[in-house]
């Protein structure tokens, strides 16, 4: 195998080759050869350079000028069939924490608004938002979502009653994203759910990412703590929800 430093003896053995006749296969292998160390060596000197360049990224604080280098380093490297992934996913997770200019800043704020508004307007319908909690058992239950005229109260009311409830907003104390069986589990409420069997894979199967947990006391009482998990049908709209009742329980 051909070493680092040896391109341009090689090359030149292969020159004298041809000016003696070798046989031409062997002068075409040998020079496949060649070709297979210089791809090599490229690729050895790219994937040297993309980790240096991302290794020098600021972990805690966005550089701008500095990702774009690393992008730029990511596909050339790519390009000559580096595995690029771990730079990737670095490069990614600094650019979630990139502050957004104010064109974006202002795209952000109308999101919020109308996604507020949108749930807001569904909850105070006459026949309120349908949606979804996992009940004591488990199971994923219908409920209809309705919401007083104050803005600060929400009840939900299931079709055999049995799971009616009401949530005074402004006693919400956490409002948070539940991506996992496991993390439902931890909640009190629902721990017990680890005694039955199969439940888990079944619930990561059937709830995906797109839990809520929605954590208050009764009346203010803090020694009466309760939790909610709403179930959506998406990740974007779990978000509308997520974002309204983050707004609505800073109402005071």
């Amino acid at each position: 195998n051909l070493q680092r430093g040896q391109t341009s003896v090689f090359s030149e053995n292969i020159k004298k080759a041809k000016e003696f006749e070798v046989e031409p296969n062997k002068i075409k292998a040998a020079e496949k050869k060649l070709e297979e160390h210089k791809q090599n060596v490229k690729r050895e000197e790219l994937t040297q350079a993309l980790s240096k360049t991302v290794d020098s990224l600021d972990e805690e604080k966005y550089d701008a000028a500095a990702v774009k280098k690393a992008k730029k380093a990511v596909a050339d490297a790519k390009a000559e069939g580096v595995d690029v992934k771990a730079a990737e996913a670095k490069i990614k997770s600094l650019e979630a924490k990139r502050p957004l200019d104010k064109a974006e800043t202002e795209k952000a704020k109308k999101y919020l608004q109308q996604s507020v508004k949108e749930i807001v307007r569904k909850c105070r319908e006459e026949k309120g938002r349908q949606m979804n909690i996992i009940d004591a058992d488990g199971k994923k239950t219908s409920v209809v979502a309705v919401l007083d005229a104050p803005l600060t109260m929400l009840s939900l009311t299931t079709e055999d009653s049995s799971g009616d409830m009401e949530i005074g907003l402004k006693f919400i104390q956490a409002v948070e994203v539940v991506d996992s069986a496991a993390e439902i589990l931890k909640i009190p409420g629902f721990t017990g759910l680890s005694k039955k069997k199969g439940w888990k894979v079944k619930a990561d199967k059937d709830f995906k990412k797109n839990c809520l947990r929605v954590e208050y006391s009764v009346d203010g009482d803090e020694e009466d703590v309760k939790n909610a998990i709403f179930v959506e049908s998406d990740a974007t709209t779990r978000d509308k929800v997520l974002f309204a009742f983050k707004v609505l329980k800073s109402f005071k």
